[in-house]
């Protein structure tokens, strides 16, 4: 009979925990929905823009038309990537379309898409920003946050990278839509479900929305202790009226929202275990590290090891375009060890290279010239080391060192390397 009475009690505070969780969700929702209409420009009623699949036209990768849908069959192979570019000229004004709502079969989460555009003002320039990922219903997203939305668009597009893994991809159509709390609260759940996967600052720390948009819309976080904050307060007032405080009621109230708001990350994780399982499950390390996104790199260092450089450590000096850190000259100098490495730097560094250093360019750097007549790197005011060509790929070039660097230095930093 006790524990009779303890199940109704329990249930009864638990009900009492969903009511205030569902006062306090139409609450919210209501200031939201205040919130969007008064946000709501003048010309808010314009119509959609609809642009059919069939209208894109494949400047990079093979395409074929399906009706009113374009499908991808083939992507061209660049930088070790596979990537598709489609594209089709309008004229509409981008304060009019802040949203881009579309749905893509065949989408795999091997690939990246980015949302690519030309304005009138500046046509010789391409703008770009990556696209939430969803794998199931329709995305929407809000394109307006790029500060280069604005002025007439004169070509609009999708940019593909990665692999089809022998399911082409379906673009059925493209629609611009026009500003509304519908089109706001779609924008929010895309960002609240979007398929984020790992990044280099995974293991630091958890971004509440897919952390490849410029400007989340609203944290998830945010929202759900909007959510518990506002049935607890239900409760409390409940609680001063009835004289009866219901703590098992708040503890509901507070445990059922932290339960939905881990899903989302839940969810997000299993999509990133199918990912995993697809690229290393049953391969050895030497495969799996083929398979990453960084296996270019790893072949690439791997064939300088093996068949290029001498045994024994050699230093190595590595220039690339980019200041400080850097993916790929990070990942790079990694897989080139045991070797000395000195990884700092677009230009060779003034009298630090001796004859028998090497220097590995990887990829193009501004400013940095071989002359293979002269066997010399120049740079910056007259500047130069002797070298000798030893290695080209598409990744880099490997040159040995013949002589010392003349000139001043033009390192962008003060480092110096260990002997």
């Amino acid at each position: 009979m006790f524990l009779a009475n303890e199940d109704k009690r329990f249930c009864r505070d638990v009900a009492w925990a969903i009511a205030g969780l569902a006062c306090s969700a139409l609450f919210l929702f209501a200031i939201f929905l205040v919130y969007a209409i008064t946000q709501l420009p003048d010309g808010a009623d314009t119509p959609d823009k609809r642009i059919t699949g069939a209208q894109l036209t494949a400047r990079i990768g093979t395409s074929r038309i399906d009706g009113e849908a374009v499908v991808v069959t083939a992507l061209k192979t660049s930088h070790h990537m596979g990537e598709a570019l489609l594209s089709h000229h309008t004229t509409f004004r981008a304060e009019s379309y802040p949203y881009l709502s579309f749905r893509f079969d065949g989408l795999n989460r091997g690939q990246n898409l980015r949302f690519i555009w030309r304005t009138a003002r500046n046509p010789g320039q391409l703008y770009s920003m990556l696209m939430p990922r969803r794998f199931a219903g329709r995305t929407t997203f809000n394109q307006a946050v790029h500060p280069e939305w604005r002025g007439t668009i004169t070509e609009v597009g999708v940019h593909l990278q990665g692999e089809l893994r022998g399911e082409p991809l379906v673009i059925p159509e493209l629609i611009f839509e026009t500003h509304g709390w519908r089109n706001l609260l779609a924008t929010i759940w895309t960002e609240w479900t979007g398929f984020k996967g790992w990044t280099t600052t995974s293991i630091n720390f958890l971004k509440g929305t897919p952390g490849l948009i410029q400007q989340e819309t609203l944290s998830p976080t945010l929202a759900v202790a909007a959510w518990a904050g506002g049935a607890l307060l239900f409760l409390y007032l409940i609680g001063r009226k009835t004289n009866h405080h219901r703590v098992a009621s708040c503890a509901a109230a507070t445990l059922i929202p932290w339960i939905i708001l881990d899903q989302f990350w839940q969810r997000d994780l299993s999509s990133q275990l199918s990912e995993t399982r697809f690229l290393f499950n049953g391969k050895s390390m030497h495969e799996r590290h083929l398979s990453d996104i960084d296996g270019h790199l790893y072949q690439y260092a791997k064939r300088l090891k093996e068949q290029v450089l001498p045994l024994g450590d050699q230093r190595i000096f590595i220039l690339h375009e980019s200041e400080g850190h850097n993916f790929e000259r990070l990942k790079a100098q990694y897989y080139l060890l045991p070797h000395n490495i000195f990884n700092y730097g677009r230009f060779p560094h003034s009298k630090a290279s001796r004859p028998g250093d090497y220097i590995l360019r990887l990829g193009q750097i501004s400013g940095l010239e071989y002359e293979s007549g002269d066997k010399k790197l120049t740079w910056g005011d007259n500047e130069h080391v002797r070298v000798g060509l030893v290695d080209q790929d598409e990744l880099g070039s490997l040159f040995i060192v013949l002589g010392e660097t003349t000139g001043k230095s033009a390192s962008s930093t003060g480092a110096t390397p260990d002997g």
